[in-house]
């Protein structure tokens, strides 16, 4: 008779299912206290159908990857548990079972276990939703939808993971570090250059795609809404009728891709050596592979942790001393990395004189990425867009608002400023600079940002003064009329009907400075409460007059003596609100202004409704805070540098 080829063996199958009963029973256990408790308990406490449908969801979205994150790892070490001690693994080589019947076998029965307990947690739901008397037949379909593509995408790179080591305590690790290396890399990388290249602005994180953990968990529910909207007493609005899962294709690519590791990862149990049981690298053609990411990754986590907590987590920006502690940092962390892994792949603290060409080569990588980083061998630090790359820039300093330039003029202007601060680098980075604010460059194209930048510009007492420093071009820049008049516009028109609160408050307040609305109507506490007619007719006849002169809406970039003396020790703000069709808050907008002793309309009505104005300087001399300004009267320097910016 015709002896036939199997490729998958029964009792293979039900062994392994038997074996580990204690792990399936646990994983059930923990999706029945997940999702059937949570319908029990929605039936008890009187929930709505809606309601229901989005407490599934939610944990569709939450929780199922967090499980399936960690029962498809634990599965995959019981299912392949044999494959880690010599004897078991041996053993079963011996079995009169081809490769690919043992492996398929055991895969099979993890993943029986995971997707049966799915099926059988939405039914179990189903039924009690049935005995509350809840309509959610579709959010569990969604739920078996979404935890049948989270098993499919972690239990296959958890088999592929299983192949790729020798060591059952090796696994789980090699499986999470896998799942994390993208986002993790990107963010130490990214934060070393941020200290090295002078105003770096690292977008995010744009390699996040390769941590399907960590992007499957940014998937979310949406709401969908009536068309017809629903009238009230108080107005009309559009009522939510049902909920939706947000991420199908991702889910669809990542269960792709878990299907191409469980493919994988068949075809190297077929090559795998039995005898690589035990090892911390069962392929050997990866063994070179481990020790360079290894030794790369202790050198970006040791650079990163210590230099981070030498410096409290603070930014210190990236001098050639600061330069040099990562250099060697990195070196240390590096040559750990190389000859930790090396510990691990031969067992043995004998391992100093084994590739040392090799660590000699990592050294020199090493030391020349931060010192030609620092060199700016690329001229990162000195490209700045050409015109005509870009037709919009946006200025935004740390403790402002945001200004947006267009126009040809204003936009050569400003990549004039950029360039004298990227020339002056060496004064930005110095220790000598007592204070220091944080510039954000944005240059768009249409909807794109094409260029950005972040820079700490630093400046003493004689930068302040001197009319031509880096921070005061860039107070003037930010001061010209057309910026103003686009910083302070405002999205909602300005009429008594939209205004929702109006307020008078100090801008600086002490315990003994008194209050300036002694006695007035709306006074509350250290504040004026406006009407809604009297914010509309300050705003409208005083407050836009004197910003279209000019006379409002400055930016004060350094708080000395002279910004203490132009303007008074009061804000001015107000909030609008312009309801939609449906009767909810369609826009929003918030608005403040300081008065300043030009501010000649807006100071009129002031003092008309009994107000008192007291420049902030006479506020500080007279409760004897002059020394909380930038630069107090006869102080040269301060000693630590802080980001700082007055706005008004």
């Amino acid at each position: 008779m015709q002896s036939k080829t199997s490729c998958f063996n029964r009792t293979v199958f039900t062994k392994t299912l038997r074996r580990f009963w204690p792990l399936w029973l646990g994983y059930g256990a923990v999706w029945f206290l997940t999702l059937p408790l949570s319908v029990i308990r929605a039936g008890v406490e009187g929930d709505s159908s809606l309601q229901l449908q989005r407490g599934i969801l939610e944990i569709a979205a939450a929780a199922s990857p967090l499980l399936l994150f960690a029962f498809s790892v634990l599965t995959a070490m019981a299912a392949f548990g044999w494959l880690y001690q010599s004897r078991s693994a041996s053993f079963t080589a011996a079995l009169p079972v081809t490769r690919s019947g043992m492996f398929l076998s055991s895969a099979a029965a993890g993943a029986a276990v995971l997707l049966g307990v799915n099926v059988f947690t939405a039914l179990t739901a189903w039924v009690c939703a049935l005995c509350t008397g809840l309509q959610v037949g579709e959010a569990l379909l969604a739920f078996l939808a979404v935890s049948t593509l989270d098993a499919l995408c972690f239990y296959g790179f958890a088999l592929l993971c299983a192949q790729l080591t020798g060591s059952l305590l090796i696994l789980p690790l090699v499986y999470a570090v896998l799942q994390f290396t993208a986002v993790v890399v990107e963010t130490l990388f990214n934060y070393l250059l941020r200290h090295i290249l002078f105003g770096l602005d690292p977008v995010g994180s744009t390699l996040s795609f390769l941590s399907p953990i960590w992007t499957r968990l940014k998937c979310h529910i949406e709401a969908i809404y009536s068309e017809t909207p629903v009238v009230t007493q108080y107005g009309s609005y559009n009522d939510i009728v049902a909920y939706r899962f947000s991420g199908w294709g991702v889910m669809a690519c990542y269960a792709l891709f878990g299907v191409l590791c469980f493919l994988l990862a068949w075809r190297l149990y077929q090559k795998r050596r039995m005898e690589s049981a035990g090892d911390t690298v069962a392929i050997s053609l990866l063994k070179p592979t481990f020790r360079w990411c290894m030794a790369l990754g202790c050198a970006l986590c040791a650079a990163v942790g210590v230099y981070y907590l030498l410096n409290e987590g603070r930014y210190v920006p990236g001098d050639w001393p600061h330069t040099l502690l990562i250099t060697a940092l990195l070196v240390l962390g590096g040559l750990l990395g190389w000859f930790g892994a090396d510990m691990l792949i031969y067992k043995s603290f004998h391992v100093f004189r084994r590739h040392g060409r090799g660590a000699l080569l990592l050294t020199a990588l090493l030391i020349a990425f931060p010192v030609l980083t620092e060199l700016d061998v690329l001229g990162v630090e000195k490209r700045s867009p050409e015109i005509g790359e870009y037709d919009m820039a946006s200025v935004w300093v740390s403790g402002t608002e945001q200004t947006d330039i267009t126009g040809e003029e204003s936009l050569r202007e400003l990549r004039k400023i950029q360039q004298s601060i990227v020339g002056n680098k060496a004064l930005h980075e110095s220790r000598a600079a007592s204070r220091c604010t944080t510039v954000n460059i944005r240059y768009y194209r249409g909807d794109e940002v094409v260029f950005r930048r972040q820079y700490r510009v630093a400046f003493t007492a004689q930068d302040a003064a001197d009319h031509e420093s880096d921070i005061r071009a860039l107070e003037r820049f930010i001061n010209r009329a057309e910026c103003i008049e686009q910083r302070k516009k405002l999205n909602i028109p300005v009429l008594p009907d939209t205004i929702d609160s109006a307020s008078l408050i100090n801008y600086r307040s002490y315990e003994d400075g008194g209050s300036y609305f002694e006695g007035l109507e709306g006074q509350q506490g250290n504040s004026l409460l406006l009407t809604r007619q009297e914010a509309f007719e300050l705003y409208s006849e005083c407050i836009l007059p004197d910003l279209l002169e000019g006379s409002l809406g400055r930016l004060w970039l350094v708080e000395d003596e002279s910004f203490a003396r132009s303007i008074y020790n009061l804000r001015f703000e107000m909030t609008l609100t312009l309801l939609g069709e449906n009767g909810r808050t369609d826009e929003y907008a918030y608005f403040y202004t300081v008065p300043t002793v030009n501010s000649h309309r807006t100071n009129a009505w002031l003092e008309a409704r009994g107000v008192k104005l007291e420049t902030l300087w006479d506020y500080l001399e007279r409760t004897g805070y002059t020394n909380d300004l930038e630069f107090a009267p006869g102080m040269e320097t301060r000693p630590e540098p802080t980001a700082v910016a007055a706005a008004q």
